[in-house]
């Protein structure tokens, strides 16, 4: 089976974190060439929505937290199509399924494959179970998502399908990115928008950065 390019024979990857959820951003981040544009990607009513705003169930009350927020449930959002329809030749999406239904699985498959051809996608999950189906796609970079300390525990033992993990960046240590990338090559974190922050996880072996402020993070990363 033919797999992306090794990461680790790259620089570190600056990740726009969800600035594919939103065209306006998207263009702006656009000045520093990130490596990778990250989305959310929620299966709703028969769309791939994308949004970080969460849903109650199948009733459309979006709601997000961090700040808590309501946000108007008749806006038109972006489709997963709409931003494979609008990058650039040289940009490649990080897709980040949410979601712990297998049915996002196709659809996606579907879009990528419809829209996007011969152009290789980054798809990471905390919902693992999702993740294999996508190892068989040839396009496919699969990143093991890991958010809690248990998920970091179990992580090490779900790799072989993997190219890559990302972790909260509270949750690493030195050792535990030297033992991560005995698996796999590429170790992201998020997420991450102090330069001194990113120096130290870039010293214990990170390689991804997911970043809110790609602009202040790219000088270091960029090259």
């Amino acid at each position: 089976m033919d797999r992306p390019p090794d990461a680790s024979q790259r620089k570190s990857l600056l990740i726009a974190h969800r600035a594919g959820n939103d065209l306006d951003r998207l263009r702006a981040v656009r000045r520093v060439a990130p490596d990778l544009i990250e989305a959310d990607v929620h299966h709703f009513h028969g769309r791939l929505e994308l949004r970080h705003a969460k849903t109650l169930g199948p009733i459309p009350l979006y709601w997000d937290r961090n700040p808590w927020r309501l946000e108007n449930p008749f806006r038109t959002r972006l489709t997963l199509e709409g931003l494979l329809a609008a990058l650039a030749p040289d940009e490649e999406p990080m897709l980040d399924l949410k979601g712990i239904g297998a049915g996002i699985v196709q659809p996606v498959i579907d879009a990528v494959e419809r829209h996007f051809p011969d152009r290789q996608v980054t798809i990471c999950s905390r919902h693992w179970r999702i993740l294999p189906a996508f190892a068989e796609c040839p396009w496919a970079r699969v990143i093991y998502s890991a958010g809690s300390p248990g998920q970091v525990a179990a992580v090490a033992h779900r790799l072989q399908f993997a190219d890559g993990v990302s972790v909260k960046h509270e949750l690493l240590s030195a050792d535990l990115v030297r033992r991560l990338r005995d698996h796999v090559p590429l170790v992201m974190t998020w997420t991450v928008d102090e330069p001194a922050l990113w120096q130290r996880l870039q010293e214990w072996g990170v390689n991804g950065a997911i970043t809110d402020a790609p602009e202040a993070l790219a000088p270091q990363i960029g090259g």
